[in-house]
């Protein structure tokens, strides 16, 4: 009978011990998962700061970790001494995968950011990555653009995330493992404890007596011990143990040593996180503000500062729209809040924006909703890009497309896009349309005689004079040369007879200067009126022009009706 006892006790002391030992084996491989998520962004942190500072010191870590820390390697190497299961080894290699993906952009955005800066730094190390044919040909600007890209853009969080969730199924799969083990181990005790107690009742006062000292002092110890560790505490996580038994009170120890060391490495990967946050945050050359659900100001990084005016102090608490948005603007901006509030990622909103000296400049915002660990809207983050110039360089190359450099008159092209919307609308409504196609008589004389820059004058005096003379629906534009063409729309054949009669006697009578020379202008100019029924597109104009070629040949300086 003894004999069953001893047995039963030194089976659950073995429990014990497989339990213990489950939770080391468990803390050493949450150590090497930390360890693998420290390892990448151990290396991709420099980069990451080389790419945005140009620091030699960064890059010389980098390089370091790279070529003699290999921790990443060492971690892999550690599972595999550890025995752990293939499943939470290849966890560990795919984190390891995807953060060679992440060192292999890293070194790319290197190299194009050192020859951005045409530095000779890490010369050997670039050298064995081989530029793309896209990266060579590259200019300088643009190398450092595409080399932030590639370390802070969208794919380089993806592959972050990708790493993340490799080392959080490792966890997973470990912590699986061993609730496993420590229930196999619980259901162990059980058993025991049924073969235990079975005996007690054949055993005697005295073996009576020592099963239930045994209970006491082993049994429940170490039920209470196994229940608590795999549960967690409400609010805190780290549950309260009470102290029994002899055996248990080192694994005790053991357990709760274990968990402060989870809780200090738990507290130093938070505050690493604010500070890689916060980093970034001032590093990024986009305006990055945080807003909460009441539109109050919460962070506002250093480009915000550059390019509203406010520096951080100032704005925290304010309300955004009302600091940064025109009055007559901040009824879309309160439409768009309440479609981030829903939960919509809004990649691109173009606003006029207020500076606090009072500029407009125009935006692209970039927002993202944030929520707290219970699913409630808390504010959104806003990423904002300064478009001014950007956008006035393009206005700039859309008007020179469409108007006369010399001039400031339409161009032909645009000319023939109003003509053809004309025809469009006399197919529609019948409403006639007149043209007025005017040549400068003996213009090649000006050119001949004074210069160029003589005949520039006529030409901007000409197109002034019409632009003076036609009304806001009128178009006018030069069509080649000396040739001017003005469309007239609602104009029957008299009344664009009698505007271009205007136009021909204003500029007789104007006189022409250069070079303390004075000279006066005459023109030439057909009219012509659509006609409708057997008339095409092209027509109108087309006979405007055999009117201005008739009265050229009638001696210049008139206006002919073409009939």
């Amino acid at each position: 009978m003894s004999a069953f006892l001893i047995f039963g006790s030194v089976t659950l002391r073995s429990d014990t011990r497989r339990a213990t030992e489950a939770v080391a084996l468990e803390s050493a491989a949450e150590d090497l998962g930390d360890e693998m998520s420290r390892a990448s962004d151990y290396l991709t942190d420099q980069a990451r700061a080389y790419v945005a500072t140009n620091e030699a010191g960064s890059l010389a870590l980098y390089l370091d970790e790279v070529a003699s820390g290999r921790r990443r390697e060492r971690v892999l190497a550690k599972a595999s001494g550890l025995r752990l299961p293939e499943a939470e080894q290849a966890a560990l290699l795919r984190a390891k995968r995807e953060s060679d993906l992440l060192v292999a952009r890293d070194t790319r955005a290197m190299r194009l950011a050192a020859e951005a800066r045409e530095t000779s730094e890490g010369g050997d190390f670039f050298a064995a990555a081989a530029p793309s044919s896209a990266d060579r040909d590259l200019a300088g600007p643009a190398k450092l653009e595409r080399a932030r890209k590639l370390v802070f853009g969208a794919e380089y969080w993806a592959h972050k995330r990708e790493i993340r969730k490799a080392v959080e199924d490792f966890r997973v799969l470990s912590e699986t493992r061993a609730e496993t083990t420590i229930r196999a181990v619980q259901t162990g005790a059980d058993h025991n404890f049924a073969l235990v107690a079975a005996l007690c009742i054949l055993a005697l006062a005295g073996i009576v007596l020592v099963a239930i000292l045994n209970l006491r002092l082993i049994i429940r110890p170490v039920r209470h011990y196994i229940a608590t560790i795999t549960t967690d505490e409400p609010g805190t996580g780290y549950p309260e143990l009470r102290p029994e038994g002899v055996y248990e009170l080192a694994a005790l120890g053991e357990s709760i040593n274990a968990r402060r060391a989870q809780r200090i490495r738990t507290e130093r990967a938070l505050r690493d996180s604010e500070l890689k946050l916060r980093t970034n945050l001032l590093m990024m050359p986009l305006a990055a503000m945080e807003i909460d659900e009441s539109r109050k100001i919460r962070s506002w990084n250093p480009a915000a500062e550059l390019m509203f005016g406010y520096l951080e102090r100032d704005v925290i608490g304010e309300n955004i729209v009302e600091l940064v948005v025109p009055e007559s603007l901040r009824g879309e901006a309160d439409a768009i809040v309440d479609r981030i509030a829903l939960g919509e990622v809004i990649d691109r909103q173009v606003n006029e924006n207020l500076t606090k000296d009072g500029r407009v400049i125009l935006c692209e915002w970039y927002n993202t909703p944030l929520y707290d660990s219970k699913g409630a809207w808390i504010g959104w983050v806003s990423l904002v890009k300064d478009i001014t110039e950007q956008q006035a360089e393009a206005d700039k190359i859309l008007y020179l497309s469409r108007h006369d450099p010399l001039t400031g008159l339409l161009n032909r092209r645009s000319m023939q896009e109003k003509l053809d919307e004309e025809w469009l609308r006399f197919n529609r409504t019948q409403n006639a349309y007149s043209c007025i196609m005017l040549d400068i008589d003996r213009f090649k004389n000006f050119n001949d005689s004074y210069g160029h820059e003589c005949g520039d004058v006529v030409l901007k005096g000409v197109a002034d004079a019409l632009l003076g003379a036609v009304r806001a629906t009128d178009s006018v534009g030069r069509w080649g040369g000396e040739e001017f063409l003005i469309l007239m729309p609602d104009t029957d054949l008299e009344g664009g007879a009698e505007l271009a009669e205007k136009i021909r006697s204003r500029i007789e009578a104007e006189a022409f200067a250069y070079g303390g020379n004075g000279f006066g202008v005459t023109i030439t100019a057909g009219v012509a009126s659509c006609r409708g029924e057997g008339d095409s597109d092209d027509d109108c104009v087309r006979r405007a022009d055999e009117a201005l070629l008739s009265g050229k040949a009638s001696g210049r300086n008139r206006v002919v009706a073409s009939p």
